[in-house]
């Protein structure tokens, strides 16, 4: 078996980005050749909304869901981290790998079977429901928030009554 692993189909989803909206995607499981700063994986990716071309959308909550830490902020606010390919998910058990646009190539038959390359599941093979992050505050939450103070630098604008 080379490359992806079967495309298994669990259901039709639709996916919004920016402006863009994919309808009627597979969701599949898939495995990615990845390149982090500590050397290769194998990604493994469960219910992973499969694009043409081999492409594929992941949900930063699914990821985060699953235990990684996603980090969607540029190299240059964070620093380095012990593993990355910036934007990156760092933390999925000690195997970070990048959440947004990914350089990655389906594994072939060779690098499936090599053992010195780690296998890193980064979501999990169970069904996945997104509505298990939904939440809403309650009013009081935001009224128990601190006012901003330096937070807003040395803008004039003010978004509290004073």
């Amino acid at each position: 078996m080379s490359g992806l692993f079967t495309a298994t189909v669990n259901s039709l989803i639709s996916v919004a980005l920016m402006t863009i909206q994919f309808r009627d995607l597979q969701l599949a499981t898939a495995a990615a050749y990845i390149l982090t700063d500590h050397g290769l994986i194998i990604g493994l990716i469960h219910q992973g909304a499969a694009m043409s071309h081999g492409k594929t959308i992941l949900s930063p909550g699914q990821l985060e869901h699953f235990g990684c830490r996603v980090h969607d902020k540029a190299l240059t606010v964070t620093g380095l981290d012990p593993y990355f390919v910036t934007p990156m998910v760092s933390g999925c058990h000690g195997h970070p790998v990048r959440a947004t646009l990914c350089p990655t190539r389906p594994p072939n038959d060779q690098e499936l079977s090599d053992s010195s390359i780690p296998h890193v599941d980064l979501t999990s093979p169970h069904a996945w429901d997104p509505s298990c992050l939904d939440s809403v505050p309650a009013d009081e939450w935001f009224l128990q928030q601190d006012k901003p103070s330096t937070m807003m630098g040395s803008s004039h604008w003010t978004p509290w009554a004073t």
